[in-house]
């Protein structure tokens, strides 16, 4: 890296205890539990001996990035590489419902496949099935916004904020089944009303609250968040603008359900690099925003490799890096979501190009789909196993306890998976045959899941009691003779 990069990165790699300490025991903290397995015969005695293997399969922690180039290639290569290389990293996509690009013609809403094409607009349809396939969680964004308003949108505030509850209900009805997380309102406080034209629609003063009632009566079971932009890293305690409007909103009994703060690496920003890289200014601002009980996404992450900064492939995972170690160590924070996944693919730039916005080159792989070294720290730090070390962990008289990284696993002896979708804690119990071997495989299992963990940030109310049944096998599964429980929610390679 030139001078340039090392300058904008001092503050991140600068060595500060404090910070490290944060780090090291905020993982261990808030993104670590204990488990408790044992395995018994049906006459209730201890297995003798035997070998487990975990395998990580999802996390509870949401990894994102917006899906606005799903199928929007020139080659169907192009788009199956696009498909691969996302599904490989993230569980969370990004739906784009940009209101001037999803309806084109009033009434007229480009939902379905074969809608007239807009570039970085894929038809919304399309998108969630992709999330379907892949098992991954979709995000609307956004319902509301000062930009990308139609030109046909009603001109008075009364016939605007009219038009504005049908879209949010017809996006509903189509929906609000299949994407649980909606970005309500976008980047409010980068609106100025005092000025004319296509920035200053016929909004009236308090229409993000009355954006948040509307998606409150037609989304009732979703998560509502507000998205911001605007300098949210310029901390001034209880007077911090962005907590100011978003404890507003509670206080005026909006159903807010968490934050989404930006994180874009514009030219204008880096002027501010003291503030917006600080390790010591983002976790002061954290502190902050989790005064506000709801959970902390970064929703919009652009971190550059441009020319100009040397070597700027080595830059970018660094800061990356840097970050999402961060990030993911406070408690307030629940998504982090990249933006732009293919260099040569970001908004008002010919694709392909290094024009424009393209010319931050804030993908994470290469237009050939190859993957920069950001795309590669990343699939250490989300796709590592979180265990001690690697593979079979041998465990005498099976009955061993286990700290690890809140994670979805499946729990492999030998070959058969025992898989546990998105739940927090669980007691694991099972019971062999003396005919069995010490080492041995089970085709299914049963599993009892418990919402004795609390919501994100350690607030809110437990998750429901659910039971999950498996296949049934021909070895029997009795009531568990004592306790045995194993609690996960996380990231494996962050140790």
């Amino acid at each position: 890296m030139n001078e340039l990069a090392r300058n904008l990165c001092q503050w991140l790699v600068k060595e500060d205890a404090e910070v490290d300490f944060r780090i090291k025991t905020g993982t261990e903290m808030y993104r670590k539990g204990f488990g408790h397995i044992e395995l018994r015969y049906a006459d209730g005695s201890m297995v003798e001996d035997a070998s487990l293997t975990f395998k990580q399969i999802s996390h509870e922690y949401l990894f994102g990035c917006n899906a606005f180039m799903y199928n929007q290639f020139p080659t169907e290569e192009q788009n199956r590489k696009y498909e691969e290389v996302f599904a490989n990293l993230f569980n969370e996509a990004v739906v784009p419902f940009y209101w001037s690009d999803l309806e084109l013609e009033d009434g007229s809403p480009r939902f379905a496949s074969g809608s007239t094409p807009v570039y970085r607009r894929p038809p919304t349809d399309e998108v969630v099935a992709f999330c379907k396939r892949n098992g991954i969680t979709p995000k609307g964004h956004p319902l509301c916004w000062h930009l990308f308003v139609p030109e046909w949108a009603p001109k008075k505030k009364s016939d605007m904020m009219k038009r504005l509850d049908r879209r949010i209900r017809e996006i509903a009805e189509r929906y609000g089944d299949d994407i649980p997380i909606w970005d309500t309102v976008n980047e409010a406080q980068s609106r100025h009303p005092v000025r004319r034209g296509f920035r200053n629609p016929a909004f009236p003063d308090n229409h993000v609250e009355e954006a948040f009632r509307i998606a409150e009566r037609y989304l009732p079971f979703a998560t509502l968040l507000y998205n911001d932009d605007n300098k949210w890293w310029q901390y001034n305690g209880d007077y911090t603008p962005v907590y100011l409007l978003v404890k507003t909103l509670q206080d005026r009994g909006c159903r807010v359900g968490g934050l989404g703060l930006q994180y874009h690496m514009f030219e204008r920003l880096l002027e501010q690099a003291n503030l917006f890289m600080n390790p010591r200014q983002l976790f002061k601002c954290l502190d902050q925003y989790g005064k506000l009980n709801i959970p902390v996404n970064f929703s919009e992450v652009s971190i550059i490799s441009r020319r100009d900064l040397g070597d700027g492939d080595e830059f970018q995972r660094l800061v990356t890096e840097k970050l999402y170690r961060l990030w993911f160590s406070h408690p307030a924070t629940n998504s982090i979501v990249w933006w732009n996944l293919v260099d040569g693919t970001a908004a008002y730039a010919p694709l392909g190009s290094e024009e424009g916005e393209n010319s931050l080159r804030a993908g994470l792989v290469n237009f050939d789909f190859t993957p920069k070294p950001a795309y590669r720290i990343l699939e250490q730090l989300i796709n590592l196993s979180g265990l001690p070390s690697p593979g079979r962990k041998h465990v005498p008289r099976l009955l061993r306890r286990l700290r690890n990284h809140h994670q979805n696993q499946s729990r492999n002896l030998h070959q058969n998976h025992l898989s546990q979708q998105r739940q927090r804690q669980y007691d694991l119990h099972h019971t062999l045959t003396r005919t069995e071997p010490p080492e041995f495989e089970i085709p299914a299992a049963g599993c009892r899941a418990h919402g004795v963990l609390p919501g994100v940030l350690g607030r809110g109310a437990p998750t429901q009691p659910s039971t999950i049944n498996h296949q049934p096998s021909t070895i029997n599964h009795y009531p568990p003779t004592s306790s045995s429980t194993y609690s996960e929610r996380g990231l494996g390679g962050f140790l």
